[in-house]
């Protein structure tokens, strides 16, 4: 079952009290041991070990909720990983404001494991194997509500590896440009294209699909946009140096701190 926004923000509402409040319990359960003897505590109050039972349970990850857009009508089955307890569990029960959310795939999703990568002000919800249309959907699970920057990465790469049309690729793009905006009116929204790869097919699809996704996001107010051949020295359909690969898609941890570092300094992402 998949709520509507106004469960969803209930929801939202009660695990955010749940979370500040859990971790009292394990602090609680101490003094009350240490208090047995002394019976006119408040904490030997009964109804404070229910109340804290209570919240405890609630600070739990609740159903797995999923944003609904037209875009599942051609890019489903959606990531199946999204409701695992380390990608919906972890994010949803998260409830720290952040200045920066990344959401994306892979390209993130192994980037944000790199020490140094991430900052105590930024979040990482991206998910390896997302499409565009996947990030739509998996909204409900970031609870921070006034992000100065929104980043996204990458601008459709599973959708070309996935053989999505174009037409479809370019929608499910604008349907997220537009749920972002939505979602978090004052953000600035930078996008990072396809990157330069080992496999012919991507590379030669990406030079067509990145100018047209380029062009929709910087005719929105408070976006950027970030290219990455630069990065990998090459032009056009070239494929990326082998020695900067993990393998035939993934960069390695050297192009992912440029990838932050351009983010930083050509779009002014903050990692604080």
């Amino acid at each position: 079952m998949r709520p509507g926004p106004t469960s969803a923000s209930l929801l939202r509402s009660f695990l955010k009290l749940a979370g500040n409040c859990l971790i009292l319990s394990p602090i609680l359960f101490v003094l009350h041991c240490q208090a047995r003897s002394e019976p006119e505590s408040p904490l030997a109050d009964p109804e404070v070990w229910a109340l804290g039972t209570v919240l405890y349970l609630a600070s739990q990850p609740g159903p797995v909720q999923y944003q609904s857009s037209e875009c599942t009508q051609w890019s489903e089955p959606l990531n199946e990983s999204y409701e695992k307890n380390s990608n919906w569990g972890e994010f949803s029960t998260d409830y720290r404001q952040y200045t920066t959310v990344i959401i994306g795939d892979s390209t993130m999703d192994y980037s944000d494991n790199y020490a140094g990568f991430l900052t105590p002000g930024v979040q990482s919800v991206a998910i390896g194997g997302n499409t565009l249309c996947d990030m739509i959907t998996q909204l409900p699970a970031i609870n921070t509500e006034s992000p100065a920057h929104v980043v996204v990465s990458s601008a459709g790469g599973n959708e070309i590896l996935r053989g999505v049309s174009r037409p479809n690729m370019y929608d499910s793009a604008s349907l997220l440009m537009e749920a972002l905006r939505n979602r978090f009116p004052d953000a600035q929204i930078t996008v990072v294209d396809v990157h330069p790869t080992l496999l012919s097919s991507v590379n030669s699809e990406k030079e067509i699909t990145n100018p047209e996704i380029q062009n929709d996001v910087l005719a929105r107010p408070n976006t950027c946009w970030i290219e990455t051949a630069p990065i990998f020295g090459v032009t056009g359909s070239d494929p990326a140096p082998a020695g900067m690969m993990l393998d035939n898609i993934h960069y390695d941890s050297t192009v992912s701190f440029q990838i932050k570092d351009a983010l930083i300094n050509d779009c002014g992402v903050a990692f604080p």
